[in-house]
C-alpha cells in the first residue's frame, strides 16, 4: 500500500470519524440517555447479563435480575452471546448514558467502513464512497440504535459485508464462494438479530443461483470448445 492510498484511507476514515461525532453531538451535549421504543426490552436483557457478570451468579435461562427478577427466559432465545457481551461492555463503562455512545460509535464505525470498503470494491473513487459512507449512517435502520435501540440497525451495520459477499459469488469465477467469511458473516447475524438473518438469506439465495447457474454455463462452454 503506497502512501497516496494511505492518505486517502485516512481521509476517508477522518470523515466517517467526524460524522459519527456529529450524530453524537446531540446526546454529548445533554448529557443524557435516549430511551427508544425497544430500549427498556433489550436493557432488562444487558442488565441481566451485567448483573451476572457483576455478582459472578450466572443462570443461562432464566432472568434473575432483569424483567422484574420474574425468571422469564429471554436471553437464551434471543442472542445470549451478544447479550452477555453487551454485559461487559456496561461493566466496563459503568453507566447507561456511556454505554448508549460507546455503543453507538461501534456500530456507526463497523456499518460505515464496511460500506466505504464495499463502494470501493464496486470501484467508486475514494472521496465519494467516504461521502456515500457517511450518508449511509444517516439514513434507514442505521441511526435507529442510537434513537431507539432497535436491533435492525445491526442488520443494517452487516449489510455492506453482505453485500460483498454476494459481489463475489457474482465475479468471482474461481472461487465464488468464501464459505469462511460467508460462516462468520451469518453466523454474527442469527446470533444478533434473527430477522436479519432471514433477510440476508433472502439477498443471498438470487446471488447464488445466479453464481451456480452462470459459472455451470461457463464451464459447459469450455468443455464444449474444440481444442486444434
Amino acid at each position: 500500500m503506497n502512501s497516496k492510498t494511505i492518505l486517502k484511507n485516512n481521509r476517508a476514515a477522518g470523515l466517517i470519524i467526524l460524522t459519527i461525532g456529529l450524530l453524537l453531538t446531540g446526546q454529548m451535549i445533554t448529557g443524557h440517555g435516549v430511551v427508544g421504543a425497544d430500549s427498556v426490552f433489550h436493557y432488562n436483557r444487558f442488565y441481566e447479563t451485567y448483573s451476572q457478570l457483576k455478582h459472578l451468579n450466572f443462570s443461562w435461562f432464566q432472568s434473575i435480575y432483569g424483567f422484574n427478577q420474574s425468571g422469564r427466559i429471554v436471553n437464551v432465545v434471543y442472542g445470549p452471546l451478544f447479550a452477555y457481551l453487551n454485559g461487559d461492555l456496561l461493566l466496563l463503562v459503568h453507566s447507561w448514558y456511556q454505554y448508549q455512545l460507546v455503543s453507538s460509535i461501534i456500530i456507526y464505525l463497523i456499518g460505515g467502513f464496511g460500506m466505504y470498503q464495499l463502494l470501493k470494491r464496486l470501484s467508486i473513487r475514494p472521496i465519494i464512497a467516504a461521502m456515500m459512507a457517511c450518508f449511509y449512517l444517516t439514513v434507514g435502520w442505521m441511526p435507529r440504535w442510537q434513537i431507539g435501540n432497535n436491533t435492525t440497525a445491526l442488520g443494517a451495520m452487516l449489510m455492506p459485508y453482505l453485500l460483498m459477499i454476494t459481489f463475489d459469488m457474482i465475479t468471482d469465477a474461481n472461487r465464488p464462494i468464501h464459505w469462511k467469511k460467508l460462516t462468520l458473516l451469518m453466523s454474527l447475524t442469527i446470533e444478533i438479530h434473527l430477522l436479519s438473518a432471514l433477510l440476508f438469506m433472502l439477498v443471498l439465495i438470487p446471488a447464488w443461483l445466479y453464481a451456480v447457474n452462470h459459472h455451470r454455463l461457463k464451464s459447459m462452454a469450455c468443455e464444449q470448445t474444440p481444442l486444434y
